[in-house]
């Protein structure tokens, strides 16, 4: 296992720099579900891992893009990669993480297995999940704002090549979330112009779609 039962939830205090981080993050304000779309800010999400495994593979970074007033700078792409078995490692860059989603709505593609790959490695790590976020996902809002063929069972690439999205490199959690990054801008766009100006109004589409789909 890759943390002793020391590092476990409910056990003894996490090490010193991901409780500081953790502290801080915990006490942040939640967005306004009332933010117009092109004056708010989002944490896109993407992880490394070592296969689709929910159950098994293990998680060995996380990328996250930030958007903020409809644009994204290169400057707010960032990768923290680690060794698995390398505890430090691996408390650093989740120290790293949460300072830098802060409490900004959270955006990814497929949900499911993020966020619970996620939230499984953040368990074991005794540090807090994420599983009390409303993610917004880009499986469910794509077809939602743009129907046509390309269904909640199409691939992130498959939105790519659709939207014609940049790509710097292909399986890789810097490279997707970059994509998604892309994505979620075109997303926002889409989403104003059918007259959604709200965060709450956008979450609502991706529920809506959700509840269709059954």
């Amino acid at each position: 296992m890759m943390f002793g039962a020391r590092f476990f939830r409910g056990s003894v205090t996490l090490p010193p720099v991901l409780q500081e981080a953790v502290q801080i993050w915990q006490v942040l304000p939640r967005p306004d579900p009332k933010t117009l779309l092109s004056k708010a800010s989002f944490a896109l999400v993407d992880v490394d891992v070592t296969g689709t495994s929910l159950r098994t593979d293990r998680l060995t970074g996380f990328a996250v893009a930030i958007v903020e007033g409809g644009s994204l700078k290169l400057s707010q792409l960032h990768h923290l990669p680690f060794d698995p078995d390398d505890s430090d490692a691996a408390i650093h860059a989740t120290a790293k993480f949460f300072q830098l989603i802060g409490k900004l709505p959270l955006v990814t593609y497929n949900s499911n297995f993020v966020a619970t790959m996620l939230n499984n490695f953040l368990e074991k790590l005794g540090a807090p999940n994420l599983a009390q976020e409303d993610w917004l996902d880009l499986l469910w809002l794509l077809p939602s704002l743009y129907g046509g063929e390309l269904t909640e069972h199409a691939g992130l690439m498959d939105w790519v090549r659709e939207l014609q999205v940049p790509l710097i490199r292909q399986h890789h959690a810097l490279a997707d979330v970059y994509a998604m990054a892309h994505l979620f801008l075109i997303t926002l766009e889409r989403a104003e112009s059918q007259g959604m100006q709200t965060l709450e109004e956008l979450t609502r589409s991706q529920s809506s779609r959700r509840w269709l789909r059954g």
